[in-house]
């Protein structure tokens, strides 16, 4: 006789799935509030109700490391709602990665709860809004506001599918357990909702929207050398580890799902913790012309943090490609774009020479990045031979016009090319170059520009 355990139905003597209690009509589900078989229950009256403890938690966080900024009281919150918004100086760690992450925490309790993407979207505004006027002291920053709520959506649904690639809710074995606490590491939200309500030990199957098809990954381990204006590598190697994912085929196929189709880099080193976080969810794909070409608009997310520059961005692309030959063969993607910054961030220079430097508005003197919004272009090529990429030539291009900060407008161009060479099975060894050039012209006259060479070497595994 099998038992009902948190949720799963498993029996006792065998500790796996009985099969005759797990035939669940969709009835049965629906009842439950779940969307499907192994979706969460529907819970949009919890959902927001964490976001208020995410923020509390947030609070309670900043009242530990004694800031000064988390002494909430009544009247603070009257004089954040009186006095509206403004650009805060926070460092360009929390406001372009620390307030994306907390935006994250907002969308996947959403997600974690039966919302959908855009409810999860809305829930993630309400989030970052209410931290703004409520979870500090300080004014409501309008930087941060969109942070929060474009980057935690970006960051929260990779996260959210991610976590489901590693979890087989069809099992019941010690295997799963460990799963689950993996997802959790991934998506916090997600797994401890998932915990709290026994899902974590319910058997069932995997939500169809969460098995992705053709989704690969790159680990890389290597050296990176990075240069200067005045010499090319003027310092010692450091060493850096870089994950790649693809999930789904963002490039190929009809999408109206978000996200069903994503990339995400993801490096640390190269002289800094956190150096390098780029997402890249699609939100619309349609084949053109019988399938030869292939459109899509992708909601990117970008971090840049090393010793040369610093770089983010909040913004939308629309990308068309095109494949020459076949996935079973030597092929080649080829693929252009352009698109808008809604917000972007890039640390401030100045002049060197007559006529005098622009000077930062009132009140950021200790910031040392600027915000605007912008434009994007580029292109890239990526050659394969059985599905698997060798050779990568990509450039990249942005611009953005300063309105808070040193005013200027800048034009930065990136510059990078892979080259990946089989060893054994699945180990490749790799080389990589990348230029990146900014010019710069200051609304009191004048420009500047600055390069900045990066080169790696490393070893992958894919």
């Amino acid at each position: 006789m099998a038992r009902l355990f948190e949720g799963s139905l498993v029996d006792p003597a065998t500790g796996t799935p009985d099969a005759f209690l797990q035939k669940k009509t969709v009835a049965d589900w629906a009842s439950d509030g779940r969307a499907c078989e192994g979706c969460p229950r529907r819970r949009a009256a919890a959902a927001y109700f964490q976001a208020v403890v995410i923020n509390v938690i947030y609070n309670i966080g900043n009242q530990a490391r004694g800031e000064e900024t988390a002494k909430i009281s009544f009247k603070s919150w009257w004089n954040n709602m009186k006095y509206g918004f403004e650009w805060d100086d926070n460092p360009f760690v929390t406001n372009q990665f620390g307030h994306p992450y907390q935006g994250s925490n907002y969308y996947t309790a959403g997600r974690a709860n039966g919302l959908s993407y855009w409810e999860s979207a809305a829930l993630t505004a309400f989030g970052s809004a209410s931290w703004e006027y409520f979870g500090e002291n300080n004014y409501a920053s309008f930087n941060d506001i969109v942070n929060t709520t474009l980057g935690g959506i970006a960051l929260g649904e990779a996260f959210h599918r991610t976590a489901w690639m590693i979890r087989d809710t069809s099992k019941a074995d010690k295997g799963r357990l460990w799963q689950e606490i993996a997802g959790t590491a991934i998506d916090p939200m997600g797994g401890l909702n998932r915990f709290m309500s026994g899902d974590s030990h319910r058997v069932s199957e995997k939500p169809a929207t969460f098995a992705p098809k053709g989704s690969t990954a790159v680990a890389q381990l290597g050296a990176l050398w990075q240069g200067s204006n005045d010499n090319a590598f003027s310092e010692a190697p450091s060493a850096f580890l870089e994950m790649d994912l693809v999930y789904g085929t963002p490039l190929e196929g009809r999408g109206r799902t978000p996200f069903e189709a994503f990339t995400v880099n993801f490096r640390m080193g190269g002289g800094q913790g956190l150096s390098d976080v780029r997402v890249r969810g699609r939100l619309f794909g349609q084949p053109l012309n019988d399938g030869k070409f292939h459109l899509a608009l992708a909601h990117s997310f970008d971090y840049v943090s090393n010793k040369a520059y610093k770089f983010g961005r909040q913004g939308f692309d629309l990308v068309l490609s095109k494949r020459f030959g076949t996935r079973e063969g030597t092929s080649a993607v080829v693929l252009g774009g352009a698109g808008v910054t809604a917000q972007g961030a890039i640390d401030r220079v100045v002049l060197t020479t007559p006529p005098a430097q622009s000077e930062p508005e009132p009140g950021e003197e200790e910031r040392d990045y600027d915000y605007g919004p912008g434009t994007t272009f580029g292109g890239s090529a990526v050659f394969e031979r059985k599905g698997r990429a060798f050779f990568d030539l990509a450039y990249q291009g942005y611009q953005i016009y300063v309105v808070d900060g040193v005013r200027s407008n800048h034009v930065l161009q990136r510059f990078r090319m892979d080259l990946l060479i089989p060893l054994h099975r699945r180990l490749a060894f790799g080389t990589a170059g990348e230029y990146f050039y900014r010019k710069t012209y200051f609304a009191t006259g004048g420009e500047r520009r600055d390069k900045f060479p990066q080169a790696r070497i490393y070893l992958a595994w894919r």
